[in-house]
């Protein structure tokens, strides 16, 4: 489904992404770790073809994604469909007056059938029916959240992308956020920081270090017993102690 071939990626000189060689296959469940500054938002944003590699190929049902095929109009429609990705800050992803209006912006552009059915049923699916009819901006982030992630799924999508999907959510949304991955059709690829959460969310590992490289790839089992979690410091206790800082003091 999707194959990452020598990749790299730079923000002017500051390199964002070295050396990335990832294979995924269809229905595949895979959990993207790493550092804040990785590249694991990097990475997401190449294979939803908002940015493109500064080096190698990026390769979806076996097709280079680059800027020139973007242009093909009926192929961009396919895989804008195809490829759906939620940003860390759901905010970026909400523009719309109303919560139904969010959720049936997607469907009608692309032109489905049934959208006030789908709406309601993705919307029973996250527990937002009651606020399908409030103004956005009148919700809290948890809400937003919910709402950002029921406009993709809304679209069934062949390949989720989640950038800190759960970085809103309370525990109960969390582990429906799990059960929908678990059970759905869609490959996923979620991007997260914290190893105790992650290991919920896939059943494929990938480590990116604060080098910008692919260091580990495999099971969770697997991933504990490696030195990646002894050697890269933003894996952390469950239980962790408050640093001691100097108090902020008014002036």
């Amino acid at each position: 489904m999707i194959e990452l071939l020598d990749i790299d990626f730079y923000f002017g000189k500051t390199p964002a992404l070295k050396d990335i060689n990832i294979t995924i296959k269809e229905g595949e469940k895979i959990v993207l770790l790493g550092p804040n500054g990785s590249g694991k938002s990097t990475l997401l944003k190449i294979i939803a073809g908002l940015i493109f590699p500064k080096k190698g190929k990026y390769l979806y049902n076996g097709v280079h994604i680059n800027a020139r095929k973007l242009k093909d109009k009926e192929f961009e429609k396919t895989f804008r469909k195809s490829v759906q990705i939620m940003f860390q800050e759901p905010d970026i992803m909400l523009f719309n007056p109303s919560v139904y209006e969010e959720i049936a912006f997607g469907p009608l552009l692309f032109g489905m059938y049934n959208v006030e059915e789908r709406v309601k049923r993705i919307s029973d699916l996250l527990g937002i029916t009651g606020l399908l009819k409030r103004p956005v901006y009148l919700l809290s982030g948890g809400e937003k959240a919910k709402v950002a992630l029921a406009s993709i799924l809304v679209l069934e999508p062949a390949l989720l992308l989640l950038d800190e999907p759960t970085a809103y959510l309370d525990i109960k949304s969390t582990k429906k956020l799990c059960g929908i991955i678990k059970e759905g059709s869609f490959t996923t690829l979620v991007a997260m920081h914290d190893i105790h959460i992650a290991k919920h969310f896939g059943r494929r590992f990938i480590v990116i270090s604060k080098e910008h490289r692919v260091v580990f790839d495999g099971t969770y089992s697997e991933l504990l017993k490696s030195n990646v979690v002894e050697n890269y410091s933003f894996f952390e206790p469950e239980e962790i102690e408050c640093n001691r800082e100097k108090a902020y003091e008014k002036r």
